[in-house]
């Protein structure tokens, strides 16, 4: 069996890193994010004449192209500002998505600033505030501070306070500085003290999911960055914006689409058909689902093969919350492992299993009542096969009809 294609003049990509997420592209596609960088632009724009440029907030789905166009306005300011005698420009970028806390992302901004030295735990947090604001000291001219994912990061007051009020902090004091932040959760800004909420959002930036057009405008520039002339069919194309287009408009997922399409067409005829779309659709679905249940409890499982056997055996095609609670009880007892939860519990599981985007739910109401019905948003082969090691275990013991569907 030959493993690898090692036949050059038949790869499909020209540039596969150019799919992948931590890529940059010189410029954005089209006019695709044209007046969101415009804003951003005009936020860092009194760099340009030595004063203090604005904090921004940069808001949206994920993959809305926030990062990237962050980056990219950062890239053009840094060029453009080189032309520019007397003005100097620095910037660092954290990702947030990386951290659970404030002192780890302010570690690692310690980091960034002093290459040469390894703040390693250990350090206070006052102590990785003094460095970074002396490693921002150190900077020639503004400094620019981009930290992605900002959301994802608990107990980062004390940061921002710093990064965000130079002009009346001693630690920075006379710095001219600024702050991006990219965030998928607005509302976090509740969780901030009223000194950095003040001072973190009042320039915001708000980038809407792509549409389908959009996303084939952004597939299209990155194909001819990735691809091999004429080996993406524009069908190909199109289909991935509109499978993309069901998942909120996330262009990382479009192009993830197209590199796994890509490493599909490298093992067959070298040419990215929907067929490859289809497959690495499917690919992605299965890896994600697996991905998403396996960091879930046993009990949260018990919940998810629950849903199943109203999907799979009873043939309810969208279970309420009170069937699925009455369900979970019966399959909860057939278990060896822990004891039943309660119905409300059940319920705040369902909504995890929304918030991760495995089901999706609607709200009825009647003059009867209110009650929540669930779809799934996969195909149901990819949830079995994420509930087979557990059947296999004896973790889960779900209605013998669903066994033989899960080990078939």
């Amino acid at each position: 069996m030959k493993l690898f294609n090692t036949d050059t003049e038949t790869q499909v990509f020209r540039n596969r890193d150019s799919l992948q997420d931590d890529y940059v592209p010189d410029e954005l596609a089209g006019d695709t994010r044209d007046d969101e960088m415009q804003q951003l632009a005009t936020a860092l724009q009194p760099i340009i004449t030595g004063d203090q440029p604005d904090n921004v907030l940069v808001r949206g789905p994920n993959g809305s192209g926030k990062t990237a166009a962050v980056r990219v306005v950062l890239n053009i300011l840094d060029y453009e500002i080189e032309s520019i005698e007397g003005v100097n420009f620095s910037y660092v970028i954290v990702n947030g998505s990386q951290h659970n806390t404030g002192y780890q992302l302010t570690r690692d901004l310690a980091n960034k600033l002093h290459p040469d030295t390894d703040f390693r735990q250990g350090h206070s947090y006052s102590a990785l505030l003094n460095a970074v604001a002396e490693g921002i000291k150190g900077l020639d001219g503004a400094v620019v501070v981009a930290i992605d994912e900002l959301s994802d990061i608990d107990d980062v007051d004390k940061l921002l306070y710093l990064l965000t009020r130079s002009s009346s902090n001693d630690a920075l004091a006379g710095k001219q500085m600024g702050v991006v932040a990219t965030t998928t959760d607005a509302s976090f800004k509740n969780e901030l003290s009223p000194h950095v909420k003040s001072t973190i959002g009042k320039r915001t930036v708000k980038f809407d999911a792509y549409t389908s057009n959009q996303l084939r405008e952004v597939l299209n520039h990155r194909v001819e960055k990735a691809f091999a002339e004429g080996s993406v069919d524009e069908s190909a194309i199109s289909l991935c914006a509109a499978l993309a287009t069901q998942q909120g408009g996330d262009a990382r997922f479009a192009l993830d689409l197209l590199k796994y399409g890509g490493d599909i067409a490298n093992r067959g005829d070298g040419r990215v058909t929907e067929t490859e779309i289809n497959q690495a659709n499917d690919m992605w679905a299965r890896e994600h689902v697996d991905s998403i249940v396996s960091d879930f409890s046993l009990k949260e499982r018990q919940v998810l093969c629950a849903y199943m056997e109203l999907c799979e055996v009873a043939d309810v095609s969208s279970p309420r919350t009170a069937q699925i609670v009455r369900r979970y009880q019966t399959l909860a007892g057939r278990s060896k492992s822990a004891e039943v939860v309660s119905d409300r519990t059940v319920a705040r599981y369902l909504q995890s299993l929304v918030d991760e985007g495995l089901l999706r739910s609607t709200l009825h109401q009647d003059k009867e009542g209110t009650w929540r019905e669930y779809e799934p948003a996969f195909d149901s082969i990819h949830y079995l096969d994420a509930l087979r090691s557990d059947v296999d275990r004896d973790k889960i013991a779900p209605h013998e009809d669903l066994v033989s569907m899960i080990k078939q």
